[in-house]
């Protein structure tokens, strides 16, 4: 009875200081990594993109008919994303003529800053945060 106890309150407590405060959880927080892309040899800066962005980002996408243009919503996601070097909507066009794996490489990138793919990271405190 007394190992159970001792685990509850262990559980308790773990319980306890994971539970963040509602201003912990409205700090305004941007994640930035410098990631490095195979295809070319070398690295870039990107930022994660806030919800609002995002919803921005698909709605700028978003054609007459109401259809999200995937190739626009991309071309936008990279042009918000990458940091450093800061590219344009010309520069995204034209990197869309190279091989395809640039672009692939920085959206998979992208999506996984943005918690698409390895939300598990967070936990293990691998990524710069900034306030």
């Amino acid at each position: 009875m007394a190992g159970s106890q001792a685990r509850l309150k262990a559980l308790q407590q773990q319980e306890a200081q994971q539970r963040l405060s509602k201003e912990q959880l409205l700090t305004p927080r941007q994640l930035e990594e410098d990631i490095h892309l195979e295809s070319l040899g070398g690295t870039v800066k990107i930022r994660s993109l806030s919800h609002a962005q995002r919803q921005d980002i698909q709605k700028g996408a978003m054609g007459e008919s109401g259809e999200v243009d995937q190739d626009l919503m991309t071309m936008l996601s990279l042009v918000e994303s990458i940091v450093e070097p800061k590219l344009t909507i010309e520069d995204i066009k034209a990197l869309r003529e190279q091989d395809a794996s640039v672009i692939d490489e920085l959206s998979i990138q992208i999506g996984s800053l943005n918690l698409m793919g390895r939300a598990g990271d967070l936990k293990k405190g691998s990524r710069k945060t900034r306030t």
